[in-house]
């Protein structure tokens, strides 16, 4: 039976996606390693470790703990995607109000005026630098 993988490698470490998240952490690494072994959790049950009854129980420990951290990550994502929805509708909104000559009264300028444009410009950079 040909297992499809989950894990990936990404720079050189096991990392899977998520909807549109990649994650690179213990989970990754440990669930590459077992994936690159080849074998199907049916597979892994036929072996005959010296302690089988031990060796299926933490297996079946680890697919729950992989289910719970799955499941957990689904969250995560819909809170990224819901935050990006979120976000890029606030940016539209002042998208469409940049070039109509607006003036803001800034806090850092003592209440003076400046363009809108100028204090949306600035924060667009401001943005852009904290994703480098």
């Amino acid at each position: 039976m040909i297992v499809n993988r989950l894990t990936f490698l990404d720079n050189g470490s096991p990392a899977f996606k998520l909807g549109d998240c990649i994650y690179k952490n213990d989970i990754a690494r440990r669930l590459y390693a077992y994936e690159s072994t080849g074998l199907t959790p049916e597979e892994i049950k036929h072996l005959k470790p010296q302690s089988e009854d031990s060796f299926i129980e933490h297996l079946n420990m680890l697919c729950d703990v992989k289910d719970k951290y799955i499941a957990v990550l689904q969250l995560l994502c819909e809170d990224v995607e819901n935050t990006a929805i979120k976000y890029r509708a606030f940016k539209e909104y002042f998208d469409k109000l940049y070039g109509q000559g607006l003036t803001v009264g800034n806090w850092h300028l003592n209440g003076a005026l400046e363009p809108f444009d100028n204090f949306y410009d600035k924060a667009v950079d401001g943005m852009k630098e904290g994703q480098k």
